[in-house]
């Protein structure tokens, strides 16, 4: 499986996700609805850490507390307060706009990237359509706050 299946795979994931997260937030809190998720995903991910044979190895790099520990607190921090911020947006109105706005997260890799590691790789036509999604995002922007 190519880059592009593996990446609309994910975006179909993350879709079914948030159409389950709006439905499981009707009855529990996104606080407990985060919880149990997280539990779930330790056991997936440690069981294919350890399947893959580096965990031992791994965790000798990140116990280092060097530039690689920094970035996987970073990313805990980040993933944490994203997941928070998009169960609140699907609370708040629904998750098919929650989902249509949160898709202008490629934009902000781009800045990101290129703020935090001055890397960026962009092509006239990827840029082309980041401009196109930030459209989108503002005509979802406009007319749903009309409504």
């Amino acid at each position: 499986m190519g880059w592009f299946a593996f990446a609309l795979l994910a975006a179909a994931l993350w879709g079914a996700s948030y159409a389950m997260y709006e439905q499981l937030l009707k009855t529990i809190s996104p606080a407990a609805a985060m919880l149990y998720t997280a539990f779930g995903t330790v056991f997936v991910y440690f069981g294919w850490a350890a399947a893959h044979g580096a965990l031992a190895n791994d965790w000798q790099v990140i116990r280092k507390g060097g530039y690689e520990t920094k970035l996987v607190l970073g990313i805990i921090l980040v993933n944490a307060l994203s997941n928070l911020s998009i169960l609140a947006s699907m609370q708040e109105k629904n998750a098919t706009v929650a989902g249509l706005v949160e898709i202008a997260y490629p934009l902000f890799t781009a800045l990101f990237t290129w703020l935090f590691f001055r890397e960026v790789e962009m092509s006239w036509g990827t840029a082309f359509g980041g401009l196109l999604v930030l459209s989108g995002v503002a005509c979802i922007y406009y007319f749903e706050r009309t409504a």
